[in-house]
């Protein structure tokens, strides 16, 4: 896979995966993400702030999808995004009042009775 720096995107829309986004933020700390409480702090919610805020750098516009709550799991991590980790990184998206970012919810996300949200 050909590796694409930000800059190449720069006065663009893209549309990220950011349920992946969670993933690789929650596998890249596996043993905390586990143990600790889902909260706005997070590091698997700071890994995925700081790849927008890179983004947001370049004058990229972003749309979030946030398309699966649950990720299988990978080579047995048992690392799953639940619907309640996708709430709280939301309510931080919602708190920041980014520009230039709009994110949807393109299933329902279980008891959170969210179907769609465009900022």
């Amino acid at each position: 896979m050909k590796q694409i720096r930000f800059s190449e995107f720069e006065g663009k829309t893209v549309a990220i995966d950011a349920s992946m986004w969670l993933y690789r933020g929650a596998h890249s700390d596996k043993n905390n993400f586990k143990n600790e409480p889902h909260t706005p702090d997070s590091k698997y919610i700071d890994f995925v702030i700081r790849k927008i805020d890179q983004l947001l750098k370049e004058n990229v516009e972003l749309i979030l999808v946030f398309d699966e709550p649950r990720l299988p799991k990978y080579s047995g991590d048992n690392i799953h995004i639940t619907p309640y980790a996708t709430y709280v990184f939301i309510q931080v998206l919602i708190k920041k009042k980014y520009e230039n970012v709009e994110f949807i919810i393109v299933r329902p996300m279980h008891n959170l009775h969210i179907w769609l949200i465009i900022k």
